[in-house]
């Protein structure tokens, strides 16, 4: 028998000792992880006593790898951006390229169009907070601060040596720094304002619900109708007609109560909120038009005054109106509960996710002044109704169309160089030697 020159031992001996300690070890292990569960268990059954039903708290960012938690993404939403989409273009041509000036005979029904969608800027912000509330991630501002540097950059080299367009002399400049010379209003209110989202989303998860909905309807009665009604043309709060980081930080509040407490809890049918937004878009635009027509008898004097100004200026065609705030949020509540077929949902998905860069296109500096303010220079004003708005649909799908093909480019570039999951491994990076 061979003997171990350690102890005396055989080699037979030390193998089942070894094999001893290692079930005993391992049974040490696995009732700790029981244990472990146990009190995690115990804590969300505390968290629930205190807050109601907790919510689930998604942080990629604590685990040091690249994977992404695959969530299914809700079509309803992705459709809802390219709505949005179309209708921030539908403005744009409104008054970039002053359709009502080329087409005088039907400026009201343009018009009507344009008040239609005009709730394109609230219903992409309340999406912001629907989605968004439940992690936060700093890379995912700087990956879409350099899709607009892309852009920004590309686009000005393009029209320089390709196109060779018309281009101020400092237009470099403003190629590089495009948050400094205000190219993107969105842009720039969203960055401000997601630089203090942590702070923001952990009171959107712990707050209790009563607390939520009063924090909610206060900022709307305050910031919305309290404002339109009692300061008429003075903008006390400095909203700039919802311009502002504060006006869109206000919009991810009001989506993320719509996220946390999910779109049937009262249990509304989907066309409850469709009645919801046909009602508040043709009521009031019914009065509007009445009143431009002088059709409306509103009585006379301070009264009269008073309630046109409301109307005229207030209800309709402003970001920060109330009207446009129910008319975003009930088409939002409206599409999110659609199921789609699964392959339909796919591409919605796909082009939904594109879809911030068409903005980003097509309200380049170069772009506007080359392209949309001549974009129907060659067309005959001398049109039917019908023809009229075939014409400006067309043109208004066209661009969609192009700057979603444009950024699928990008999008397979970014990809191909790994863009996000490096700026993911650097913050998860960073966040490990500060934590």
């Amino acid at each position: 028998m061979d003997e171990s020159p350690l102890f005396g031992f055989n080699k037979a001996m030390i193998k089942k000792k070894k094999i001893f300690f290692i079930k005993k070890f391992k049974l040490k292990k696995s009732r700790y992880k029981r244990i472990k569960i146990k009190e995690t268990e115990k804590e969300k059954n505390e968290d629930k006593n205190k807050n109601g039903k907790p919510d689930l708290i998604v942080n990629n960012l604590n685990k040091n790898n690249l994977n992404e938690i695959k969530k299914e993404r809700n079509a309803g939403i992705d459709l809802m951006r390219l709505l949005s989409m179309i209708g921030i273009i539908i403005s744009h041509f409104i008054y970039h390229a002053k359709a009502l000036n080329k087409f005088p005979a039907y400026k009201k029904e343009l018009k009507l169009l344009n008040i239609l969608t005009f709730w394109h800027v609230d219903g992409f912000a309340l999406i912001s907070g629907i989605v968004g509330y439940k992690t936060h991630r700093y890379a995912n501002l700087i990956y879409l601060y350099l899709i607009v540097l892309f852009y920004s950059i590309g686009i000005y080299y393009y029209f320089k040596y390709v196109w060779k367009g018309n281009y101020i002399n400092n237009g470099i400049i403003n190629a590089y720094y495009p948050m400094i010379f205000k190219r993107y209003w969105y842009f720039t209110a969203y960055f401000g304002m997601y630089l203090i989202l942590p702070m923001i989303n952990k009171s959107v998860i712990y707050l209790s619900k009563y607390e939520f909905t009063l924090v909610v309807l206060s900022t709307h009665g305050i910031f919305n109708i309290w404002k339109d009604y009692k300061a008429q043309r003075d903008d006390i709060f400095h909203m700039i007609g919802g311009y502002s980081t504060l006006w869109i930080l206000i919009l991810y509040i009001t989506g993320a109560y719509i996220g946390k407490y999910k779109v049937d809890y009262y249990g509304a049918k989907k066309y409850f909120f469709c009645l919801i937004y046909a009602a508040f878009f043709l009521i009031p635009t019914y009065i509007y038009y009445k009143i431009y027509n002088n059709e409306f008898n509103l009585g006379k004097g301070y009264f009269k005054e008073k309630i046109s100004f409301v109307l005229k200026n207030i209800f309709l065609e402003r970001y920060d109106s109330i009207l446009e705030v129910i008319q975003a949020i009930s088409l939002a509540l409206f599409l999110m509960q659609i199921k789609f077929n699964k392959y339909l949902a796919k591409i919605i998905n796909f082009f939904g996710n594109l879809s911030f860069a068409v903005y980003i296109i097509h309200e380049h500096y170069l772009v506007k002044f080359n392209i949309i303010i001549k974009i129907f220079d060659k067309e005959s004003s001398n049109l039917d109704l019908k023809s009229t708005l075939m014409l400006f649909l067309s043109k208004v799908f066209k661009v969609l169309f192009v700057c979603l093909l444009v950024d699928l480019f990008r999008h397979l570039l970014f990809t191909l160089f790994r863009i996000r999951k490096i700026l993911i491994y650097i913050e998860a990076k960073i966040k490990k030697k500060f934590s």
